[in-house]
């Protein structure tokens, strides 16, 4: 399961020549995808505990299931949102953007990473009876500076370099991708086919390697710097694609083309997810990820659902709630677990992190954001000021 999570981690949308409310929808998207992350690793604590039985086990598994498309669905949420942000802002130069994003990245991402080191100081996890060897071996593990610091820079190479955290494997490729959007997007300018051809062939050329050095699946880290390389380029159609489907939106008729009728919409996200639940092949995940991501931003019945209350909440939370929800999980389970069960701890989880994710976006994402704009604004070019 901890290839089953992911960092939701796509700046503000912008508003295209569309008009532009209904984008927030992928936010409430974003933040469905961290229930369902959030939810899987607490559905996973109690399977992997050998608990579950008949129906209830057949639930959770469903639940916990969840959480590896989930991490598509970030890939392809953060392509679409970061090439819509980037064309809104022509001029900004290639170090401001690089600029802001460690802002909006590292803030909560080092406070998250501060609350595991902690956790896991303080409560010195040792093997405990009536615990699956997931849940052990996400618990047990030594710690020392500089595994901390592989920690921080954000390697991603060795199981050693999530271990406190294990969800920062997916943070780790995305902070990879963000490196490489602006080449991306100069070649979707220049050829949505050509942009196609080498999505293709990245992840054709990422899977080969992976076999090659029989890293397990699902990818997280790769175990040298080949395999690294190897796992990037594997998921990277995800977030190209992501791309590729702003672009659409941005240039072409087609989002005006295909104002489908609300039960088609809802029938196009359904039919992509039964496909690529029947394929089960990460690159169909990533083809029904900018499906579902391409629909959310178009006005329509699931883009009003996406913008409830509830669900922009959760947007706003998610990346924190992702930072945190599994240090905290673990650290409930063990100290609770072996007075009152497994029960407890399991279904408190989720809600404590929900208030520690506000607290921190709150506290440390929008402090973040906010001065990550004040560190580049006087760097800006003048195409850049007069956007």
């Amino acid at each position: 399961m901890t290839g089953q999570s992911s960092a939701p981690q796509a700046l503000t949308p912008a508003t295209t020549r569309e008009g532009g409310d209904h984008l927030k929808a992928l936010d409430g998207l974003r933040g469905l995808a961290a229930l369902v992350v959030m939810l899987g690793h607490s559905a996973y604590v109690y399977v992997d505990s050998g608990r579950a039985q008949g129906p209830l086990e057949v639930l959770l598994k469903m639940v916990l299931r969840g959480g590896h498309p989930s991490v598509i669905l970030f890939f392809s949420l953060s392509g679409f949102v970061l090439y819509l942000a980037f064309v809104k802002r022509p001029g900004t130069s290639y170090v401001i953007y690089l600029t802001r994003r460690v802002f909006r990245i590292y803030p909560a991402f080092l406070v998250a990473l501060a609350l595991a080191l902690a956790l896991h100081l303080v409560l010195a996890p040792t093997a405990q009876p009536g615990l699956g060897p997931w849940t052990l071996t996400n618990m047990i593990y030594p710690a020392d500076p500089i595994m901390v610091l592989r920690h921080v820079l954000m390697l991603g190479v060795f199981s050693s370099d999530i271990a406190l955290d294990p969800v920062i494997w997916s943070l780790v490729i995305e902070l990879r991708f963000s490196i490489l959007l602006v080449l991306l997007a100069m070649l979707c300018a220049r050829s949505r086919i050509g942009l196609i051809a080498l999505l293709i062939l990245a992840h054709v050329a990422g899977r080969v390697v992976a076999a090659r050095l029989h890293l397990p699946s699902p990818y997280i880290f790769g175990g040298s710097a080949l395999g690294a390389a190897a796992i990037t380029l594997f998921y990277l159609p995800s977030f190209g694609f992501g791309i590729l489907a702003a672009d659409v939106v941005l240039n072409t008729d087609i989002p005006r083309r295909l104002r489908l009728p609300p039960w088609v919409q809802i029938l196009v996200c359904a039919g992509a997810f039964v496909t690529a639940k029947l394929i089960n092949d990460d690159l169909a995940w990533a083809v029904a990820a900018t499906v579902i991501v391409f629909v959310a931003a178009a006005a329509g019945p699931v883009s009003t659902l996406l913008r409830l209350a509830p669900c922009l909440f959760l947007g706003r939370v998610s990346y924190s709630l992702y930072l945190v929800h599994l240090p905290i999980l673990l650290a409930l389970v063990y100290v609770l677990q072996p007075h009152v069960g497994l029960v407890l701890p399991v279904l408190l989880g989720p809600v404590l992190s929900l208030c520690v994710a506000a607290a921190m976006y709150r506290w440390v994402e929008v402090p973040g954001i906010a001065l990550g704009k004040a560190v580049t604004e006087d760097r800006r070019t003048p195409a850049a000021r007069r956007a």
